[in-house]
């Protein structure tokens, strides 16, 4: 018996609806600056940043390196801190 997500198809209208209001290249030119203050603000604090080298191809997801921070003890870590998210 297949049944119909009502109240997730409402909402996914409603939340278009409300991005579509904003406007979708204004949401990116924001989440790009976002993304560039992070960088700039953790730039040369032991953070290493990859990219794209061009401006208009970047969004708001980026790899990063903590230098002298092994991986895997940096995933252990984020796996055990409270996500606000």
């Amino acid at each position: 018996m297949r049944r119909e997500n009502c109240v997730g198809v409402v909402a996914l209208a409603a939340a278009l609806e409300y991005l579509n209001g904003l406007g979708f290249k204004d949401i990116l030119n924001h989440e790009r600056n976002l993304t560039e203050e992070i960088v700039n603000a953790a730039s040369g604090e032991g953070v290493t940043f990859y990219q794209f080298a061009s401006k208009e191809l970047r969004t708001g997801i980026f790899s990063l390196v903590l230098n002298r921070v092994p991986s895997n003890l940096l995933q252990t870590i984020l796996e055990y801190v409270p996500h606000t998210c």
